[in-house]
């Protein structure tokens, strides 16, 4: 979603459905499970403010053992969490 989004509002539609297609096949879906545990860490650290998307994302990398990548400093000192600029 973030990626089609802020291709979409920079480059333009053209190279945003070119990213979509790309990386549609590699999605990972989530289910009742994944949505609970994301909703309960936002509600845990409400204070930090974190969006639904990330706290979704976050919770998405770490039942599947990826890093979460973000440059958003909230996540700071989280586990599991690689920076990018």
């Amino acid at each position: 979603m973030e990626l089609y989004y802020g291709t979409l509002i920079g480059p333009g539609q053209k190279l945003a459905e070119a990213y979509y297609n790309s990386f549609i096949s590699i999605v990972v879906d989530f289910n009742d499970f994944t949505i609970k545990q994301a909703m309960q860490f936002r509600a845990k650290n409400k204070h930090m403010k974190f969006s639904y998307v990330d706290s979704m994302g976050y919770q998405l990398a770490l039942q599947n053992s990826v890093k979460f990548l973000t440059s958003d400093k909230a996540f700071e000192g989280l586990p599991n969490v690689e920076f990018v600029k």
